[in-house]
């Protein structure tokens, strides 16, 4: 089960070519996130128990426990933002706010207060992504193409999934982390099956809270805002590299197999939140700056690094070290407080209150200024100027932003459909556009989105899930291999039974592959397996 370039990493040739090649304001209001982005806006941490661990606690008394936290600080934040702007605004409506308000407290319940969840998955399963049967050589498993429960998930209550180029991580109420897939690159931080979701050994006591999963690399943070790592970056070459942390002793050349706390001895404090981009991450800390390490060779890291290489032609490890592999501010923004981040495969998103900045590799536009210029530091995205912003994400070339109000943007590269915005736009190989566009996802609102390699997943307010994007791997869960190139809606009824009551809280898209989390409450007999 090796890893191929065409699964959740471009190739060599791809990654260095380069193009030569009326706006729509949503009011700013108080922004609503996905579940996904909750976790960015924690204000206040949930304490240990007796005796300074969480061992003897129920996952129905932790679950509760993360659930206050975040309706805290979801209480602290809308009171802040109430407060200063009625102040500065007295005639500013509050009404959207409110109706905000009430949909980011309703997800938290759904997230937190189900008596269970179901994982279901979708798309190319050839390494095991899919978390169905260990017969790779079974075509019914390795290629799904509508969504199918993960039995082995089938009692865990998962809060937080995150899926990355051929692997997955999640974790549950009772604060533990689940990984599966391919391990190639220690990308599981265990041993054992890889296609079964078998939990790591993350901490001592301490409950994991947040997962992310880039190409190889996977984080988890936990409940005192520590962050753990395990896998590794690779270059343009294929080389592959991890976190050094100071006094740790550690060849950064090599790949992390199992878990190891980055945080320690770094900036990398009271961590709310991590991203993961192809080979880079980026960090929200509590009190909202941002952070970035990993693999930075096209701006990805939003500041100057030296080259990875020196003048000799040999890798400069100290370089590599201090510039790339330790975490940092973005250049320009080291004072300034972000809302949400988003992670593309080579560039990185990040949203102020009433600005939206873009970083990386931007040869099919996907940084969203207009141009097609990389950029080696932050540049503004005019478009997002005044504009709330709920949620970000990204794609091997493409972005995402999701607006407070449920409207969704899209731009970047267009001819798998990956913008969602029609086939004319991406009917020729290469065509991208430069300028954010509305996405025409049939929905009043769009509650939460997520982004794979090529494709990309809504789940509106109401709990309909909608796909779009490159669908020649099944990654659409729409039953068929076609690109799509509007929004459409997946049917969960054909895989789960006409009798299935199904609410869909998650969404989650990786290379290839896709996933859901949701509350199934009835099934059809023998259904979904």
């Amino acid at each position: 089960m090796k890893r191929r370039a065409e699964d959740g990493q471009i190739s060599r040739a791809a990654y260095e070519l380069r193009s030569e090649s009326s706006q729509q304001a949503a009011p700013a209001g108080f922004a609503v996130a996905s579940s996904r982005e909750l976790e960015s806006r924690r204000l206040v941490k949930a304490s240990k128990g007796k005796g300074g661990g969480w061992a003897g606690r129920g996952e129905t008394a932790l679950a509760r426990e993360l659930y206050q936290t975040r309706v805290s600080a979801l209480n602290a934040k809308f009171a802040a933002w109430a407060e200063g702007q009625l102040a500065a605004e007295p005639a500013v409506a509050v009404l959207e706010a409110a109706r905000d308000y009430v949909n980011y407290a309703e997800q938290l319940e759904a997230q937190f207060l189900v008596a269970h969840t179901d994982v279901l998955s979708f798309g190319s399963g050839d390494c095991g992504q899919l978390a169905h049967s260990k017969d790779l050589e079974d075509e019914r498993d390795t290629v799904v193409p509508r969504p199918r429960r993960v039995l082995s998930l089938r009692e865990k209550k998962v809060v937080m999934l995150s899926c990355g180029g051929l692997h997955n991580a999640a974790c549950t109420a009772d604060g533990k982390c689940y990984t599966w897939g391919c391990n190639d690159e220690g990308s599981l931080g265990r041993g054992g099956d890889e296609y079964l979701p078998l939990e790591v050994s993350v901490s001592n006591g301490d409950p994991v809270t947040c997962v992310a999963a880039g190409d190889s690399q996977t984080f988890a943070v936990t409940m005192s805002g520590c962050v753990f790592g395990w896998g590794c970056y690779k270059d343009k070459e294929g080389k592959q590299w991890f976190d050094a942390p100071p006094n740790a002793g550690l060849d950064p050349k090599r790949k992390q197999t199992t878990p190891l706390e980055v945080s320690r001895g770094s900036p990398l404090a009271a961590v709310v939140a991590v991203k993961c981009g192809a080979a880079f991450n980026a960090a929200l800390l509590g009190d909202g700056s941002c952070l970035t390490w990993g693999v930075g060779e096209v701006g990805e890291l939003g500041r100057p690094v030296r080259p990875m290489r020196g003048a000799d032609g040999e890798y400069d490890k100290p370089a590599i070290v201090s510039d790339h592999l330790s975490p940092g501010h973005l250049s320009g923004l080291e004072a300034t407080t972000f809302k949400a981040l988003g992670c593309g495969a080579y560039h990185l998103l990040a949203a102020t209150s009433s600005a939206l900045y873009a970083t990386g590799l931007n040869n099919y536009g996907q940084l969203g200024d207009g141009t097609t210029k990389d950029a080696a530091t932050p540049v503004p995205v005019p478009f997002f100027d005044q504009v709330a912003l709920a949620q970000l994400d990204g794609g091997q070339h493409h972005s995402l932003a999701l607006c407070a109000d449920g409207t969704l943007y899209s731009w970047g590269r267009a001819d798998y459909g990956q913008l969602g915005i029609g086939v004319d736009v991406g009917a020729k190989a290469g065509d991208f556009v430069t300028a954010p566009t509305r996405v025409p996802v049939p929905t009043t609102a769009v509650g939460s989105v997520c982004s794979g390699s090529n494709h990309c997943l809504a789940l509106s307010r109401s709990g309909a899930v909608f796909a779009w994007g490159y669908g020649d791997m099944n990654a659409l869960g729409l039953g068929t291999a076609v690109d799509k190139f509007e929004p459409e809606k997946v049917s969960f009824t054909s895989s789960l039974g006409d009798k299935a009551e199904i609410v869909v809280t998650q969404v989650a898209g990786g290379g290839q592959h896709s996933a859901v989390v949701a509350s199934v409450k009835q099934f059809a007999p023998g259904a979904g397996l």
